[in-house]
């Protein structure tokens, strides 16, 4: 979702608007000369067209890289860029840059989104006078173009149908060469060189990553590739590149599963409401494998509501995006009982979620797709299979996403683009980590951090996805990103050691 162009005039300033970082407008020459990641961009102010009640001022900007750093003559995207800037004076010369996750997830630059940084930033104390700068990645969001998939969108009146998933990523895929869409420029290489592009563009001489999921990656790329300038990281779910990443989906999901279900057996209430969770979970897997419940979804604000046949493929897709948060782990217990006994209408909210993932604006097929594909071409899928062997109510789900195997409509790639060796650094890492984490489990922060000199790793134990939002958290990052070789192994201890738990007497 994003990018396109304009001629720069030649200049080098620093500009107060953008807190006095200095930028470059290329001079019509210099993108001849220029070689490598800088080459062939330009950063373009722009009027912000929203604002925040965040207490901190925006500006906006567009950054035009290459599509293409390997081929001369290519087209420009543009990146739309945000930077809230710190109200603290003297504010500190090291903004945090923070690197989104999907891969193909927005950053929220766009007017649609506004009030989602509506105090945004009372969760955010940790900044401690420091800017933040916020972009969306290439294809994504409010970047141009951007590479959405409607013909994918399309298939969410029919999602358990495999020859209309294949046909309509088929049919994107037909239609982006069609429109010249470069293929193969859309991988997690390109993503660190837009960053180097930025940081260039901007002129920062000091810069801190907060990478997120799969923005994690991208970090730890530009971490072996060129860290110079590069202060500290905040790696925020590890995704490290010796992860297969999607096809590890199985073993990710059983072990969090695993972990909700033994702090419910540990948890007094919890065990007293809800007897044998573990059986009873995988009694409702299979129940629904045999025979689909009708559930209609609530409302959302951005999908209209429907009747969906909840078999065992959808209730396990569902149970993933749930635990994505700490409410919704609070709430699995509650939910896996309603479903037991065949209450349709507790699972017409958490439905709704999962089909506001899946089908919603807030991650972009296309990049999602091309990035994974372009990395790793052809995952090998045998763990998975292993653990579809070892878990059979996970049977349905499994196969149907290895069945789907996406890379062939994606990429016309045969070697992956994406180095798979652990990175090794020794800039300063902090890994953060939610001990339920669904998405990026615990064990992905394990294998980035024991290849990095000056890693510590903290876990949030009460936390899933996005373990920086954890109350203990922000002490950690505060004392972290001001003083970045700092033990803080003392925070996010052991208690709590798991959300609350709904109770079976309480409605929603």
């Amino acid at each position: 979702m994003r990018r396109w162009t304009i001629a720069g005039l030649a200049v080098l300033a620093a500009v107060g608007g953008a807190g006095g970082y200095a930028y470059v407008f290329e001079r019509p020459w210099l993108i001849d000369r220029l070689h490598g990641p800088e080459a062939r961009t330009e950063l373009v102010p722009r009027p912000c067209d929203f604002t925040t009640e965040s207490g901190r001022k925006m500006v906006c900007y567009d950054l035009y890289v290459p599509e293409s750093r390997d081929r001369a003559g290519g087209r420009r995207l543009r990146l739309p860029v945000l930077v809230f800037q710190a109200p603290e004076t003297p504010k500190k010369d090291d903004p945090v840059l923070l690197i989104a996750g999907g891969p193909g997830a927005i950053a929220y630059t766009e007017r649609r989104f506004a009030d989602m940084w509506k105090g945004k930033f009372k969760d955010l104390p940790w900044l401690d006078g420091r800017d933040l700068v916020v972009y969306d990645q290439r294809g994504v969001g409010g970047a141009r173009p951007a590479l959405e998939c409607p013909e994918i969108d399309a298939t969410r009146e029919d999602p358990m149908n495999l020859d209309r998933a294949k046909a309509a990523m088929a049919a994107c895929r037909a239609r982006y060469e069609r429109e010249g869409v470069d293929l193969l420029a859309y991988d997690t290489n390109a993503n660190a060189d837009d960053v180097l592009s930025l940081k260039a563009a901007f002129g920062f001489k000091s810069l801190n990553l907060w990478g997120q999921s799969y923005g994690t990656r991208v970090a730890l790329t530009l971490m072996r590739r060129k860290p110079e300038g590069i202060r500290s990281v905040i790696l925020d779910g590890a995704y490290p590149p010796e992860v297969a990443g999607k096809l590890h989906l199985a073993s990710a999901f059983t072990a969090t599963m695993e972990r909700v279900f033994e702090a419910c057996e540990k948890d007094e209430e919890c065990r007293a409401d809800y007897p044998d969770i573990r059986k009873r979970f995988e009694e409702v897997v299979l129940r629904l494998r045999a025979q689909p419940l009708a559930v209609k979804s609530d409302p959302s604000p951005l999908l209209p509501p429907r009747v969906f046949q909840v078999n065992d493929v959808i209730f396990l897709s569902l149970i993933d995006s749930l635990v994505y948060t700490a409410d919704g782990i609070a709430k699995l217990p509650w939910l896996v009982d309603r479903a037991a006994a065949g209450n349709a209408e507790a699972l017409s909210g958490p439905l709704a979620d999962w089909d506001q993932v899946a089908y919603g604006p807030f991650v972009t097929a296309g990049v999602s797709y091309l990035v994974d594909c372009n990395d790793t071409p052809d995952p090998d899928d045998s763990e998975e299979r292993r653990t579809a062997a070892r878990a059979p109510h996970l049977g349905g789900w499994l196969n149907y996403a290895i069945a789907v195997k996406p890379c062939p409509f994606w990429t016309p790639r045969k070697e992956p683009a994406l180095d798979r060796s652990p990175v090794k650094s020794d800039i300063p890492t902090l890994v953060v980590a939610g001990w339920f984490d669904i998405a990026t489990p615990v064990e992905w922060g394990v294998i980035a951090a024991r290849s990095l000199a000056k890693a510590q790793l903290v876990v949030a134990r009460a936390y899933s996805h996005d373990a920086s939002d954890a109350p203990c958290m922000q002490a950690a990052l505060a004392v972290f990103l001001n003083a970045p070789d700092r033990d803080v192994s003392m925070f996010c201890g052991p208690t709590p050691s798991h959300p609350r738990f709904k109770r079976k007497s309480e409605e929603e």
